[in-house]
């Protein structure tokens, strides 16, 4: 393919495999220069934009392989370097919100993402690069997706899923689990939240909402106000490390009630049969008058 008495050429007019080629190295075509569209062979891994949601990358001339395409996990190709990307974290929020009204993938993950080469009848061998296993090539420079839990129950991207139980699952999309209710989440799960108040109780124990993930904890209670209606922080048992527990109120252990009474009633140090005697003298105290 040659051009002739061009008058300025500032993009190669040529196909994507193939190339400019100039006698002065230069766009500018004056007199009767011809200019001509060189075949380029294109190197393992090289990529190219197929349309605007698709890439193919070069797996090498053995039979069966060639170029190869896949597609770009509901982003754009970049033309500049035929790569998939996303524009931004809005841009994806925005985008990517199916019918249940949360995101999936709500961010712009800048991670790379490989495809394999050993598929259908292509057989090869090579080395991974750009972080690629074996026989794979980068496909993808940044994806709509999650990386963590915590991608999905920022309330920036997710507030409605605030006091739900929330997964970023392997296919690098947020899950939200319908068939459990909170705090008792399924294995790999989560539940979100932007407020303590998002968090229910757990085994009496209040929930408190870490603001940094955005996901609910429960640890171990220090004082009765850690601890869920009808509870109190026990201060028998535990320890340091393990802390303590909520416990209902009134529970007994080794013939004393763990944290009331007598905390709460301030009646230090007493057992149940104390109690009892102190309530029996205060009556016989009565009907002697």
């Amino acid at each position: 393919m040659s051009f002739l008495n061009q008058e300025w050429i500032k993009e190669s007019p040529c196909p994507s495999n193939e190339k400019f080629d100039s006698p002065s190295g230069i766009g500018h075509v004056s007199g009767s220069y011809t200019y001509t569209c060189v075949s380029v062979s294109p190197n393992i891994c090289d990529t190219r934009c197929k349309g605007s949601d698709k890439v193919e990358f070069y797996c090498g001339s053995a039979s069966g392989c060639g170029w190869m395409t896949d597609n770009c996990l509901d982003t754009g190709c970049d033309s500049s370097d035929g790569k998939c990307y996303c524009e931004s974290d809005e841009w994806c929020k925005n985008n990517w919100r199916p019918a249940d009204a949360y995101s999936n993938k709500p961010k712009c993950i800048q991670s790379g993402i490989c495809s394999t080469c050993d598929c259908g009848s292509c057989s090869v061998t090579f080395s991974g690069t750009s972080g690629c296993p074996n026989n794979h090539c980068l496909i993808t420079k940044s994806f709509c997706g999650c990386t963590a839990i915590a991608d999905c129950c920022d309330p920036s991207y997710n507030s409605n899923l605030r006091g739900k139980c929330v997964s970023c699952g392997v296919d690098k999309k947020c899950d939200v689990d319908t068939g459990s209710t909170a705090p008792n989440c399924k294995s790999g799960y989560s539940v979100c939240c932007q407020y303590d108040s998002d968090c229910p109780a757990k085994d009496g124990r209040k929930g408190i909402c870490d603001t940094t993930t955005h996901i609910c904890e429960w640890g171990p209670c220090r004082y009765n106000s850690d601890c869920d209606a009808g509870y109190c922080c026990e201060k028998e048992v535990g320890s340091i490390t393990t802390g303590y527990g909520c416990v209902v109120n009134g529970t007994i252990k080794d013939n004393k009630y763990l944290c009331d009474p007598p905390e709460w009633n301030h009646a230090s140090n007493q057992t149940i049969f104390d109690l009892l005697f102190s309530h029996f003298k205060s009556l016989m105290q009565q009907i002697i008058g």
